[in-house]
């Protein structure tokens, strides 16, 4: 009697051709699983996702505002270079209302006052100057951090004048981003807890210097932004705003401007350990 070999797909013996296609196509569909890991592993550090936070929300951004109007008075104080400056009356735009406007002032670059919101909000400023013109630096903020406030505009210079007074046209500083960063339980939790998702928020201008406080390198916002990305640029990295005209303190004894620092285009780490919050200048800073 003749015996026929089965034809049953569950058959134990299988031929070793059969086996061959088998293992290939297990092989490809690793190969093809690896692959897509690989893509998407490489996707996450180009545009800034934590390979470990495989859902996250990101975003980089800047103000919807264009202009904004704010009435100014400059009057002297009793000083001879006291000076009183006031904006009282500007009109907060729709959908900034729990905002206010901040303010830094600036002679030849180098801060000399500044108002960065009080527990109750205040519309005027002191300076003391000999110069006879400063540069005005406003910004909308909330010192409570429970609005996106976060709105720049571009400086402006004034004349040093006793009751001089004018409405002046402020146009949005286009070289400001702002970047945020969350793990999806993080956005989750900020819709209760609003103040720890604002407090996310890190601004950055293209035309700035920063010292990078991780590396020690000094660079522009602009390049720190095409080198880096959200989530480096948010978590990871340091950025520390350098002011040309400033003078930065080192361990040895030494002290650089910030002209320096920027033409050297970094500093050794060691030699400002300890040294690090004077380059933050929260007061003048955004």
């Amino acid at each position: 009697m003749e015996t026929k070999r089965s034809t049953n797909p569950t058959s134990l013996h299988t031929h070793p051709l059969e086996n061959s296609k088998l293992y290939k196509t297990k092989y490809q569909l690793f190969k093809q699983y690896y692959l897509s890991f690989l893509f998407t592993y490489t996707i996450n550090l180009a545009f800034g996702q934590n390979p470990q936070d495989p859902v996250r929300v990101e975003m980089k951004y800047q103000c919807d505002i264009d202009s904004l109007k704010v009435p100014v008075v400059i009057e002297l104080e009793e000083s001879p270079n006291g000076w009183y400056l006031d904006w009282e009356g500007v009109e907060i735009p729709e959908g900034k209302e729990g905002c206010e406007l901040w303010l830094n002032i600036f002679e030849n670059d180098q801060p000399i006052a500044y108002y960065k919101g009080l527990s109750t909000p205040m519309t005027f400023s002191y300076f003391s100057t000999s110069s006879d013109s400063i540069d005005l630096s406003f910004s909308l903020g909330n010192m409570w951090k429970k609005q996106d406030c976060f709105c720049f505009f571009k400086q402006i210079k004034v004349p040093v004048i006793r009751s001089w007074k004018d409405t002046l046209d402020l146009a949005q500083d286009r070289d400001w981003y702002f970047f945020k960063y969350l793990t999806m339980n993080q956005y989750e939790e900020s819709l209760v807890n609003r103040d720890k998702y604002m407090a996310k928020i890190v601004t950055l201008n293209r035309s700035l210097n920063y010292l990078n406080l991780s590396n020690g390198k000094v660079a522009s916002g602009s390049k720190w932004m095409r080198k880096g990305n959200v989530y480096k640029i948010s978590e990871k990295w340091e950025l520390a705003p350098v002011y040309p005209y400033q003078e930065y303190k080192l361990l040895n004894g030494e002290k650089l401007k910030g002209t320096e620092l920027i033409e050297q285009g970094k500093v050794d780490l060691d030699l400002i350990k300890g040294l690090e919050k004077q380059f933050y200048l929260k007061k003048y800073a955004p």
